[in-house]
């Protein structure tokens, strides 16, 4: 199924009514994916279309830019994976000024019912719209726009959430990260050239540019990498860090695909991490990071033979 990008206005000359889950769906995770469950049950219901409401940039941009966490799933990520759960559009509110100071009535009012077209909204229990976040789910229903909310979901009696998906992230805990997302985390994007040191020691690396996602720790992580060629996922030793070894500066993120040596510059990988290998070593010499990058490599190996 394909999942379109829209805004508002667009939304609006379709003339559809539809159905939402309305967050910003960061990650699109477990309790993103219950959310939206509700939300196509709605929808079947009436007989209506599926869509997922959300906010570019991140509200928190707005009113903190320095807090604003990177990205589990930029926008296309994100439309790919709400498309896997029968959503039909992606509608992206973009979240200026005057979004943030729309009196709350006006936000259900003209931009959820007249632009957006919504007949009933879906969303977590905490949402909070219009100037100064005066708007709630029980407004929406005097304003005669049907709302609904859902559970908090938790595992391991905490409520499953972007945020803690990437302190998982951060502490190179990938294996929990997965579970709170139901499935791999993966990142996206197009292979880069670099300063090509990987293969002039024979182990050349798929570079991304992924300054839109969250990574996690610095280190070595068994990874499994798809170039969307039909042939499926590629076994992968995955480094994320700044490159000690050389003397580094910039974060790096560089796929080894293993038994692999084509040239793929300026193709699309995704790039699924299974288990981190370990943390991130600083090295005397190329010698010494050749000879460590072949143990790195036969223990990712090991890793995705019993995975």
């Amino acid at each position: 199924m394909i999942c379109e990008i829209l805004t508002p206005q667009q939304a609006m000359a379709q003339q559809q009514n539809t159905v939402a889950a309305i967050g910003n769906l960061d990650g699109v995770h477990l309790g993103h994916q219950a959310l939206v469950a509700e939300a196509k049950t709605l929808a079947d219901r009436q007989g209506l279309p599926l869509v997922v409401v959300s906010f570019e940039p991140h509200p928190k941009r707005y009113f903190d830019p320095d807090s604003l966490p990177s990205r589990l799933s930029p926008a296309a990520h994100k439309a790919e994976l709400v498309a896997s759960l029968g959503v039909s559009a992606l509608i992206n509110v973009p979240f200026t000024r005057d979004t943030a100071t729309m009196e709350a009535e006006n936000f259900v009012s003209d931009l959820l019912v007249e632009q957006v077209g919504l007949r009933a909204l879906v969303a977590g229990p905490d949402f909070r719209f219009g100037k100064q976040r005066k708007g709630d789910l029980d407004m929406a229903n005097r304003l005669g726009l049907p709302a609904y909310s859902i559970e908090w979901q938790q595992m391991d009696d905490e409520i499953i959430s972007s945020s803690r998906i990437r302190q998982a992230l951060r502490q190179g805990d990938v294996t929990k990260a997965a579970k709170l997302l139901g499935r791999r985390y993966e990142v996206r994007g197009t292979v880069e050239r670099g300063d090509q040191l990987g293969r002039t020691i024979g182990f050349p690396t798929a570079n991304l540019e992924t300054s839109s996602y969250c990574l996690p720790m610095d280190g070595i992580y068994a990874a499994l990498s798809d170039l969307g060629d039909g042939v499926g996922a590629r076994p992968t030793a995955l480094y994320v860090g700044k490159r000690p070894s050389v003397d580094g500066v910039m974060p790096r993120f560089e796929a080894h695909l293993l038994d692999f040596e084509d040239d793929i510059y300026g193709q699309e990988l995704k790039v699924s991490l299974v288990s981190l290998v370990r943390g991130d070593l600083a090295l005397d010499g190329l010698d010494a990071l050749k000879a460590q990058i072949e143990r790195d490599c036969a223990a990712c190996r090991a890793v995705l033979m019993a995975s």
